[in-house]
């Protein structure tokens, strides 16, 4: 298992075998196999070490006896296996059974939301196949409704579908649950304001920055933000601190420009 948490996917497979030459009978074994041959998008692999799986779960099922004294520690992990079998049929173009599997590993799993949004990330980052990556992870959703992971994957789905209103919706849920990724936070502001709320947009930078004061997006988007609110000072203050710590940006030098002008305007209507 070492061996292929840390990707290492031959070592995992060559361990496995070793350990199945000296127990045919160890389910860990062949629920490493499986792991290991989707992971490699060997899917014929996957029928044949998940079937053998199948069959020895079910007799350890029926007689825990039979195990004798292996560990098998797999045996809570069935619905993992059945949803490979799942993306197998899906790979070998037969959704039919792709289906019959996913539902039996939902069936198997303990309706904690992880087996859908699995698959609908399998989906969503693997196969590009949109429509079940919504599928599934609309399932997680309803399953884990606290989960951060199914919303931020809901939010990929979003971006990927060209939908910002909605991926905004599920950045700022996963903000309001307070989440300090600055990838989720920066572009939860880049959709506040480009989609003009800027008081969310504000919100989420006034975190970040107390987060990263140093960072220039955060910095170019206050003085963004403060300018669209028409408060030239504090858009003038930011874009000065911003041109602190990247100097060679000439759009910056330019805003900073119009925002002198803009100011200047003002005194002289004063």
């Amino acid at each position: 298992m070492a061996h292929y948490r840390l990707n290492d996917f031959d070592r995992a497979r060559f361990f496995a075998k070793k350990a199945l030459s000296v127990s045919s009978g160890h389910l860990d074994s062949l629920y490493m196999l499986t792991a290991v041959a989707a992971e490699k998008g060997e899917w014929e692999n996957v029928l044949f070490y998940s079937k053998k799986f199948s069959h020895l779960l079910e007799l350890y099922e029926r007689h825990p006896e039979k195990a004798g004294i292996l560990v098998n520690n797999s045996m809570k992990e069935s619905s993992i296996v059945f949803s490979l079998v799942g993306h197998a049929y899906y790979s070998l173009r037969d959704t039919g059974k792709m289906k019959k599997w996913y539902d039996k590993a939902i069936e198997y799993s303990e309706g904690n939301g992880k087996i859908p949004l699995s698959i609908g990330v399998f989906h969503l980052d693997r196969t590009g196949n949109l429509g079940l990556a919504e599928d599934y992870l609309t399932l997680a959703l309803k399953q884990a409704p606290d989960d951060p992971d199914v919303w931020y994957s809901l939010a990929k789905l979003h971006n990927k579908t060209g939908s910002p209103g909605k991926e905004k919706e599920c950045l700022e849920r996963l903000f309001r649950n307070g989440t300090r990724d600055p990838v989720v936070i920066n572009r939860l502001i880049t959709l506040s304001v480009e989609r003009g709320d800027l008081a969310l947009g504000l919100e989420a930078a006034e975190q970040a920055h107390r987060e990263n004061p140093d960072s220039y997006f955060v910095l170019g988007s206050l003085a963004r933000i403060y300018r669209e609110k028409g408060q030239i000072g504090k858009a003038l203050e930011y874009y000065l601190k911003a041109l602190e710590r990247a100097p060679n940006i000439p759009e910056v030098w330019l805003e900073v420009g119009d925002l002198c002008i803009e100011m200047r305007k003002l005194q002289d209507a004063k």
